[in-house]
């Protein structure tokens, strides 16, 4: 499955067995993918960090819940039943986006889609939504498909350019003031897809 995978995306399951080396874990779980995938360059870096999460907080949050093992580790480190099936379903999304290989998007859209996941965890506790997280992830993917002719919704595969369509929500702040916000989503299946700004 690995010669799928490009560049970014063998990087980031990479820096996930050197994270897990370096913590001293005797496995590669679904929060060393996320450590990975919140590395230096990456469009995946940049949609982790706008919903609350640096490298940095992942690393201390993993130390404080997991703790470093004891001892340094050589040889082959396995990946969890969890890690397996992200990297598994890693393919499945860019399949679901018409393309042949595997970004790391897709890697985290599979995160985000696994609710059962330490790495699924970490997000939720700085209050990522889910959603919202799948509606970026869909955008960034939708423009970055290498071989994907037009966009198509991530769930039921229709074409947005034939079923894109919008609608308006009344948008309440923390300071209790409402705006109202255009919400793109497939008008096929209901699907969000991002939001567009205020409308």
């Amino acid at each position: 499955m690995f010669e799928r995978f490009t560049d970014e995306a063998r990087h980031v399951v990479v820096q996930a067995q050197l994270a897990a080396q370096d913590l001293r874990h005797s496995y590669i779980g679904t929060e060393h993918l996320l450590l990975g995938l919140a590395g230096d360059g990456l469009a995946t870096q940049a949609i982790i960090e706008r919903f609350g999460s640096s490298r940095a907080d992942l690393e201390e949050r993993l130390v404080a819940e997991v703790g470093r093992g004891k001892k340094a580790l050589s040889g082959h480190i396995p990946f969890t039943a969890n890690a397996k099936a992200v990297l598994k379903n890693g393919l499945s999304n860019a399949q679901r986006f018409g393309d042949r290989d595997i970004l790391p998007e897709d890697l985290l859209l599979a995160i985000v889609e696994m609710p059962g996941s330490v790495a699924y965890r970490f997000l939720a506790v700085n209050g990522a939504s889910v959603g919202e997280l799948i509606a970026e992830l869909t955008v960034a993917r939708n423009g970055l498909g290498a071989n994907l002719a037009y966009p198509r919704c991530a769930y039921c595969h229709g074409a947005l350019e034939e079923h894109l369509t919008h609608r308006t929500l009344r948008s309440n702040g923390a300071d209790h003031e409402s705006a109202d916000v255009a919400v793109a989503y497939c008008g096929r299946c209901g699907t969000a897809v991002g939001i567009i700004g205020p409308a």
